[in-house]
């Protein structure tokens, strides 16, 4: 923005489809339709991580990132130390539709996993156990396809129900209700402690839990 007006200000040419994209100081992480995850630098040089895993989704917290895979494992990446760390091992299963990490959301301390169910628990408690302390199991043949995490609730949209978005306690599993969108909601974005959705009629729409 300026001078209050929209300006193009730089182009990076990737020559790819871009899936997702995450910014973190002066670097740009781009997920792609290919394995691995491209990161560009402050000179806009490009180089690959996780070469060898199909990234899905990515959030960051405390100047690390974290990486869900289509594979169902979280990796780590530290920038500071250019270390790259499997926190998550893939799930064992012949269902390949069940494996894929649809989100990642990091939240203080905690980790959220959202894919055929939710798990969440403590970074340190994930890395040292690989257990989780929070579980929210969908309907029989759903799956969590966006989630976002305030300080008192956790955002979910699933794949049988995607015009609404469910609303659970991040304390304890408990589910409180839903708001619908009015049609498909294609992205989720959690702002403070306003939640907001974008839709495939091109609206945005946006609530302030009371």
């Amino acid at each position: 923005m300026i001078q209050r007006k929209l300006e193009c200000v730089e182009v990076i040419l990737l020559k790819e489809p871009i899936h997702q994209l995450h910014a973190r100081d002066k670097e740009i992480f781009v997920i792609t339709e290919r394995q691995g995850i491209k990161l560009v630098n402050e000179s806009r040089v490009v180089r690959e991580i996780f070469k060898g895993k199909h990234a899905k989704c990515i959030a960051g917290a405390k100047g690390k990132l974290y990486i869900g895979c289509t594979d169902s494992s979280i990796q780590e990446y530290s920038a500071t130390n250019n270390r790259e760390l499997e926190i998550k091992p893939p799930t064992r299963s012949w269902r390949k539709q069940s494996k894929c990490t649809h989100s990642v959301v990091a939240y203080r301390d905690w980790l959220y996993s959202a894919s055929r169910q939710v798990e969440g628990t403590t970074i340190k408690e994930w890395k040292k156990t690989g257990k989780s302390k929070f579980l929210i199991l969908p309907d029989k043949g759903d799956n969590v396809v966006a989630m976002e995490a305030v300080e008192d609730f956790i955002y979910l949209i699933s794949s049988s129900s995607e015009n609404n978005i469910q609303i659970w306690l991040r304390g304890v599993p408990k589910y409180l209700g839903r708001i619908s969108a009015g049609s498909k909601i294609t992205s989720l974005l959690a702002a403070n402690d306003i939640i907001l959705c974008g839709t495939e009629t091109g609206l945005v729409k946006g609530w302030i839990p009371l």
